[in-house]
């Protein structure tokens, strides 16, 4: 199931695919990382995604109002975060240069502009500037 991920996004993405990190409850392994990344460094954050990302696994309590969780995204101003979760207790972690999302990050962007106060910064790259 990974390799095909990880072909399926490095069509998609191409050289946006930063990273992408399989897991289950117990543990976590990097399944691709770009060539120009450092090894030891996406360790670490990997290590500090999944110490996140275990802490939410499981039901969220909203299923019966909204239906089921497939994904959860984070933006980072160096890194947009797609947790894809297969079950309760396994899925993928996939790390994407900013510009891969930059119609999302342009929308996020200009609602931190619209309704923030100026003191939140920084904000998320939106390469439309």
């Amino acid at each position: 199931m990974t390799e095909e991920l990880i072909a399926y996004l490095r069509r998609r993405a191409g050289s946006h695919l930063r990273a992408v990190a399989a897991y289950d409850e117990s543990a976590w392994e990097i399944t691709y990382l770009r060539d120009d990344l450092d090894r030891r460094m996406a360790r670490e954050r990997t290590e500090k995604i999944y110490g996140g990302v275990k802490t939410g696994l499981g039901p969220s309590g909203i299923e019966d109002e909204m239906g089921e969780r497939y994904a959860t995204l984070q933006v980072r101003d160096e890194a947009v975060l797609l947790n894809l979760t297969w079950n309760e207790t396994e899925g993928a972690i996939v790390g994407l240069e900013p510009e891969a999302a930059s119609q999302l990050t342009g929308f996020i962007d200009e609602c931190l502009k619209h309704g923030s106060p100026d003191s939140v910064s920084p904000r998320p790259s939106s390469g439309t500037e």
